[in-house]
């Protein structure tokens, strides 16, 4: 896409005047959504606070009536994830690589929507969908690296609902497998009307052992037909 044509989505510009580098001592700076924006003595400047398109230069008299049309989405690599996105997973990770650059480690950080588990493809060739919980998916998906066998994603600070990838980390799941003790607490919570979600966030929080759904639901049922099998 030409730099005319992104000007044009970006701020409405249709009569673009390309300038030289601003010059001059900065006059001000200021942020505006998801903009960091700079005024020289001649011109100005916007850079997207991701960090991963360039910046967008402006002479003085463009520069003071020119206004972002959606300043919260940011530049148009951020807007063009967003707006290729079309699931609940593809849409956070969207989110997480333009707000990579900013996620500061001395903040909290808990998304807008309250999303405790996330469908992800199980690969590019399958349609089937795995469910994933969603501390365990912005920590694969930031540092990109899978979480190994055996370990699990917990928190490194006290607020239950943050997500910050700076405060999570992994921790050896010594319960990896399914013991009787477990079975029977599964089959337990099961009978009393509690939802396979609801046991897999239960024994995530409660006990650090992090199962899928599917074998929590294999686990009921097996139970279930052990419980009425006729010798």
């Amino acid at each position: 896409m030409k730099i005319t044509d992104q000007l044009t989505r970006l701020f409405g510009i249709l009569d673009y005047e390309v300038p030289d580098t601003p010059v001059g001592s900065v006059v001000r700076t200021d942020t505006e959504g998801f903009w960091d924006v700079t005024e020289y003595q001649h011109g100005g400047s916007y850079q997207c606070r991701c960090g991963r398109s360039e910046p967008a230069f402006f002479s003085s008299s463009q520069f003071r009536r020119c206004r972002p049309l959606n300043p919260e989405l940011g530049c148009h690599i951020c807007q063009d994830a967003l707006k290729g996105a079309t699931t609940k997973a593809e849409r956070l990770a969207a989110w997480l690589d333009s707000r990579r650059a900013t996620i500061s480690p001395d903040r909290h950080l808990v998304l807008p929507e309250s999303c405790s588990h996330l469908y992800i493809k199980e690969s590019q060739e399958s349609n089937q969908r795995a469910t994933v919980r969603t501390r365990h998916f912005v920590y694969q998906h930031f540092y990109r690296k899978p979480v190994p066998a055996g370990f699990c994603v917990t928190r490194t600070c006290r607020n239950e609902l943050c997500l910050n990838p700076h405060h999570l980390c992994l921790t050896k799941n010594h319960h990896a497998k399914i013991t009787p003790y477990y079975r029977a607490l599964i089959v337990t919570l099961s009978l009393k009307g509690m939802s396979t979600s609801g046991i897999q966030s239960f024994l995530h929080e409660a006990h650090s052992l992090e199962l899928s759904q599917r074998s929590i639901q294999r686990t009921a049922r097996e139970a279930r037909r052990s419980k009425n099998c006729v010798i």
